[in-house]
């Protein structure tokens, strides 16, 4: 019967987390943070530093990973981004490389996030 009532729980958890967006991936939140770090690029690692420690940068993370979830981002997304922006979280580095139409496709819920 313990069983039963802990796999309740789990398949209740799992459905709760699936309808509010939550993933079990962890591919939107190291996403939001990649991107939204990558924006200090050309700051100085003190000033890098105090913005990510900033209330601004940290609610950016959360309102952006919640909004990739919800948009079904996946590894296979992470790995695309962090692939066509060389490790850096850059999108400028990717407009060198792909059309407009091609860089929608790859990156549409970060391009056009409600949290930006």
């Amino acid at each position: 019967m313990k069983h039963v009532k802990k796999a309740f729980l789990v398949a209740g958890l799992t459905a709760t987390m699936l309808a509010s967006g939550c993933s079990a991936s962890d591919a939107p939140r190291k996403t939001a943070e990649t991107f939204l770090g990558g924006m200090t690029a050309g700051y100085s690692e003190a000033e890098a530093n105090m913005f990510k420690n900033s209330p601004h940068y940290k609610q950016g993370v959360d309102c952006l990973t919640q909004h990739l979830e919800q948009s079904g981002w996946s590894e296979g997304d992470y790995e695309k981004f962090m692939e066509l922006t060389n490790n850096t979280g850059q999108l400028d580095k990717v407009s060198a490389n792909l059309s407009d139409a091609e860089q929608m496709q790859y990156f549409g819920p970060l391009m056009l996030s409600p949290c930006l």
